[in-house]
């Protein structure tokens, strides 16, 4: 995904969830690093390596 749709993708996730109380949203991604920097690492749960996530 470019770079420009990931922001644009995420975005648009942002406004649904808060727009919609407790709602949770899980995303996968093999550029952990790319949503990290656009959420912040406050919003975000990730594991690295052959850790796991829960």
């Amino acid at each position: 995904m470019s770079p420009d749709d990931l922001t644009a993708v995420l975005s648009e996730l942002q406004a649904i969830s808060r727009e919609t109380v407790g709602l949770q949203i899980i995303i996968g991604s093999a550029n952990a690093s790319a949503i990290v920097d656009q959420l912040g690492e406050q919003w975000c749960r990730s594991a690295t390596g052959d850790d796991y996530l829960w």
